[in-house]
């Protein structure tokens, strides 16, 4: 992120705070935020079994590019995104469960296995 984003969204989430100061619920989940804004971007790896979701995790966890990122085996419900790997281009997404307190990108990887 870069330091403009990081401030006007920073800026964004305390005037919100502010804003809504009386309201418990509203203010937990603000201060959640602004507390995640600290945090490494967390990526999860999701697949069948025998894909190669271990593969691809151990490979991007040595990554410099990555080096600010959680890269997790599954997991999705905690992750800011979601590699799903699939083995042919008709395998559809998961569909994310309803529960999840924002949206989660899922970008759909097509991998072969041997």
């Amino acid at each position: 992120m870069t330091a403009d984003l990081y401030a006007a969204a920073r800026a964004v989430l305390t005037d919100c705070a502010a804003a809504y100061r009386d309201s418990p619920r509203a203010t937990a989940l603000l201060r959640r935020h602004l507390g995640r804004l600290d945090e490494p971007v967390r990526v999860a790896v999701t697949g069948p079994p025998g894909i190669g979701c271990s593969t691809l995790v151990a490979a991007l966890d040595g990554s410099r590019a990555l080096r600010d990122t959680v890269i997790t085996d599954g997991a999705p419900d905690e992750a800011d995104a979601v590699l799903h790997l699939v083995r042919d281009r008709s395998t559809p997404l998961p569909v994310p469960p309803a529960a999840l307190p924002a949206p989660v990108a899922t970008i759909a990887v097509l991998c072969r296995t041997d």
